[in-house]
């Protein structure tokens, strides 16, 4: 980054998309530069948004990012949320779905889980 040798204004930038990357971009260069953040949703964080829901009477705040976060895929962005000192809590990895309509239900910590039936593995349908 440098600055006009004419001007001592700084750099005027414009990020687009309020996602991790860019929220990382603006903060990274919000020294050198004069930023300003384009977001179309009407909150920032992208993909890392917290709904709160109700369940059984008790409001959770549910966090929809971040499918996996460990040290091994994301040590830059754990590095920042130390910078930053925000707060992380480990959990167990798992997921599953519930559809009714299709009489399925699954759960379960992997792949072989969801290939029980090997015969599944090529079936374009399942």
């Amino acid at each position: 980054m440098h600055m006009n040798a004419r001007s001592s204004h700084k750099l005027r930038v414009a990020v687009v998309g309020g996602g991790i990357s860019g929220l990382s971009a603006a903060y990274r260069l919000r020294r050198e530069a004069d930023v300003t953040l384009f977001e179309a949703n009407s909150y920032v964080g992208g993909h890392t948004n917290t709904v709160d829901i109700e369940v059984e009477g008790t409001p959770i705040a549910v966090d929809t990012g971040f499918l996996v976060y460990n040290e091994r895929t994301y040590p830059k962005l754990i590095a920042l949320f130390e910078e930053l000192h925000v707060e992380t809590v480990g959990s167990d990895m798992s997921f599953s779905v519930s559809l009714p309509e299709l009489n399925l239900e699954w759960a379960g910590t992997s792949l072989n889980t969801v290939f029980a039936q090997r015969k599944t593995c090529s079936d374009p349908g399942f």
